[in-house]
This record gives structure tokens, C-alpha cells and sequence, in this order.
């Protein structure tokens, strides 16, 4: 039908009843070619995804102790903040047949999570240096801050109303 497909073409020399022969042979490698071209692109874009996630894949084999790992796992390990998951696989028998994991860098959450600790350590020296008692409670009146001075004021201990509701 003039339809262009891709060919995958063998020849091999034999003698057949003392003549010298050669075999071809023709497979028509299409479909083959456009899985594997497809394949190649699902691979990029795993690829391409698990850069911009900062995520790396890792995988130990518990008999021989074969490990196998992503690219991104070696340039996530050892030097940053990192998040580590792992779990078991199991083969169709039920029994342990490897570990397999993630490892993910969180450097900017964890810069974004020290960065908050220390803004509330500075805020609670401030509310601690006042010399007046001080409350804080959110709109259902549950309290979310109890300086020292309140305490000693209201004589209610600040281990025993935080995050309860103020009236009860």
C-alpha cells in the first residue's frame, strides 16, 4: 500500500545440495520501534521528573547484596538535608525478595522549618519579656500561647490550658 515500515533484515551464507546460497530474512520492526521509542520517552520524563522532585530510587537485593540506584540518588546522598523510604517487596511465593526505596533532598522545606523554629523561639522571648500576663486564643477561644506571667497571675499552669478552651 506505499506505507513506509522499518525492517530488520538477516542474511546468512549456507550450502543447500552443494550450492552455495545465501538466506535473507525480513521482519517488519514497526510496532517494535514505536514501543521502544515510546519507552524511551516515559523514560525521560521519569527522568526529568525525578530531577525537578530531588527524588532518587534505590533498590538491595538481601541475597547476594547486589544495590542498584538512580543517578539522582548519588548526587541527593550525603550531601543535603534528605527524606529516606523504604520498603520490602515481596515475590508471588510471599517471602522477602528485596528492599526498595526513595531518597528525596528537603533541604529548602528544612531551611523553611528552621527558619519558622526560630521565628517562634524570637516571638516567645519577646512575649516572655514582658512584664504583663499574655494570652493568645484562636476563634474557637482554644488557647494557643500562655506566657510565664500569666501563670503567675492567673494561676493557672501553662502545661494545663494550652490547646484547651478558654471558658471551660
Amino acid at each position: 500500500d506505499g506505507e513506509l515500515v522499518k525492517m530488520e533484515i538477516v542474511g546468512q551464507h549456507l550450502v543447500l545440495d552443494q550450492i552455495k546460497c545465501i538466506l535473507v530474512t525480513c521482519n517488519d520492526v514497526t510496532d517494535r520501534e514505536a514501543y521502544l521509542n515510546n519507552l524511551k520517552q516515559s523514560e525521560l520524563k521519569l527522568k526529568s521528573a525525578t530531577t525537578i522532585a530531588k527524588l532518587g530510587y534505590w533498590s538491595v537485593d538481601p541475597i547476594d547484596l547486589s544495590f542498584v540506584c538512580s543517578d539522582e540518588f548519588y548526587k541527593i546522598w550525603g550531601i543535603k538535608w534528605i527524606q529516606h523510604v523504604g520498603q520490602p517487596i515481596n515475590g508471588p511465593d510471599g517471602n522477602y525478595t528485596k528492599l526498595e526505596g526513595t531518597v528525596q533532598d528537603i533541604t529548602d522545606l528544612k531551611s523553611t522549618q528552621l527558619q519558622i523554629e526560630k521565628t517562634n523561639e524570637e516571638k516567645n522571648n519577646i512575649l516572655e519579656s514582658i512584664g504583663d500576663a499574655f494570652i493568645s486564643v484562636d476563634h474557637n477561644w482554644t488557647v494557643t500561647y500562655w506566657n510565664s506571667v500569666a501563670e503567675k497571675v492567673l494561676m493557672v499552669e501553662k502545661d494545663d490550658i494550652m490547646g484547651k478552651n478558654l471558658w471551660n
